[in-house]
């Protein structure tokens, strides 16, 4: 690339604007509670950001993948295009603001996806742009947990549950997208930790993993329980086998030794702290459990600074909105009719109940592009949060299969490589790689807010092109010249 803008630029670029996510957050907590802006400041830097990506993507590099990125995000912007044109003429209520907002949200994971495909795969060095980009990674999850131990400290951290049950998330507004971003990079700094880990004197690197772990589990929720310990576990384990491999071919004293004995200390002091903790203690406390005839709590309910009365008032309004054109609520599918489900589901099942119905009755077009944000509503417009449905239902058949791609490609990428190169898939990275991808996946599956949270979805795609671009190294550097 003989322009002044090129790789090398924009990795520089794309590092600083990670190290900013965290700073990016607070802010759009202040803007809301202070100013009570409709648009936060961190939509319109990260939108400024994704068009610098796009500008990257069509002009400012040499990778060999170009012509296909390009023109798979043509493709994709086309058919979501198609959507929202659709949507227009067929959709009772059409706002064209919250429309726009909900396609950017999913397209910027799209387009962060492609941009750290084509940095990867330039003439720059891949390691080094790895190490640049995971310690980026590292230096804003330590601002993270530097900001939510001093929010806690000097009394000024906002709650993550306004009733019922306990949890701080610091200087943040959403404790749903906060716990992602912790369960997401948590496997992304173990795997910087051991990778800068050679003597003892690089046990500092340690610290903020721990302090990240920690964090996850001051936060209260069930998904920061659950990503630490499973990170933590997976950690301990993976690490002990390769350390016990490496022993055999070069002797106890190898570079992984400390690593594991970090680790194995790491999970020692968090069994004794995990237990002292919001999330731990409220596995004990219950939220109100709807009636099978009445829609008494949705998703989130009592969470991100919402109080009982509104709670009651947006529950209300949901119940209005489940019932058909007789005043009758549409009955649940009897396999989601369980308190099990709604535990684990915290009653979201019931919107996709009113989502399925929407999409029965929707015309064939939109069930093939998408009926847009939170379906063919009137009045009341609430999405599942359960991205992989809401991307299903907001895209269509056509749009879902473009969104998902990565996904299919890292998966398609993993099922070969266990059948080619058994050993590489259970490398130390790639398994932290996948762990992170899993949780991502997984928190996006039952509580939302990553695939359309741009501030989770810039590294959830990190995680996604470092795993591909791992698997399939020596064809990529042979055909990138690297």
């Amino acid at each position: 690339m003989t322009g002044k803008f090129n790789s090398v630029m924009y990795t520089d670029i794309l590092k600083w604007f990670i190290i900013f996510q965290p700073v990016l957050d607070i802010l759009t907590l202040l803007s809301i509670y202070f100013i009570d802006l409709s648009i936060t400041v961190g939509i319109v830097f990260r939108m400024l950001f994704m068009l610098l990506s796009f500008v990257y993507i069509f002009f400012g590099n040499d990778s060999p993948y170009k012509k296909y990125v390009i023109g798979y995000l043509i493709l994709l912007l086309a058919v979501l295009g198609l959507g929202f044109l659709g949507n227009i003429f067929l959709k009772p209520t059409f706002n064209f603001f919250l429309e726009t907002q909900w396609i950017a949200k999913v397209v910027y994971f799209i387009v962060m996806f492609c941009a750290f495909v084509l940095v990867f795969t330039s003439k720059e060095s891949y390691r080094a742009v790895k190490m640049k980009l995971l310690s980026a990674v590292y230096i804003a999850a330590s601002i993270v947990v530097a900001s939510i131990l001093l929010s806690i400290l000097t009394n000024t951290s906002t709650n993550t549950y306004e009733w019922v049950k306990d949890g701080y998330k610091g200087w943040f507004y959403s404790g749903n997208e906060l716990g992602a971003i912790i369960a997401i990079t948590a496997p992304l700094l173990f795997i910087f930790a051991y990778k800068k880990t050679n003597t003892w004197k690089d046990s500092l690197n340690w610290l903020p993993l721990f302090a990240l772990l920690v964090t996850g589990v001051l936060l209260g929720t069930k998904v920061g329980l659950f990503a630490m310990v499973g990170t933590l576990a997976i950690g301990v384990v993976i690490l002990i086998l390769h350390w016990l491999v490496e022993t055999r071919k070069n002797g106890m004293k190898n570079r992984y030794m400390i690593s594991t004995l970090l680790a194995v200390v790491m999970a020692i002091l968090f069994g004794v702290i995990a237990p002292t903790t919001p999330s731990v203690t409220n596995l004990s406390v219950d939220m109100p459990i709807p009636e099978k005839d009445n829609i008494a709590t949705g998703p989130d309910s009592g969470e991100d600074g919402e109080s009982m009365e509104e709670a009651e008032e947006r529950q209300r309004q949901e119940e209005e909105a489940m019932r058909d054109e007789d005043g009758e609520i549409r009955e649940l599918p009897a396999y989601l009719d369980s308190e099990i489900v709604n535990k684990i589901l915290s009653a979201r099942h019931f919107y996709f109940t009113r989502q399925y119905h929407y999409y029965i009755d929707a015309h064939i077009y939109q069930q093939l592009f998408g009926m847009g944000y939170a379906g063919n509503y009137t009045e009341v417009r609430k999405t599942i949060e359960m991205d992989f449905l809401d991307i299903f239902f907001s895209f269509g058949v056509f749009g879902a299969i473009l969104i998902f791609l990565p996904l299919i490609m890292v998966t398609v990428a993993i099922i070969r490589k266990l059948f080619s190169d058994f050993k590489q898939v259970l490398n130390p990275e790639n398994i932290f790689l996948i762990t992170s991808i899993m949780l991502g996946n997984g928190i996006a599956l039952i509580a939302g807010h990553v695939w359309f949270a741009p501030s989770v979805s810039i590294y959830f795609s990190l995680a996604f092109v470092l795993l591909l671009y791992n698997l399939y190294q020596p064809d990529l550097e042979e055909l990138s010249g690297q």
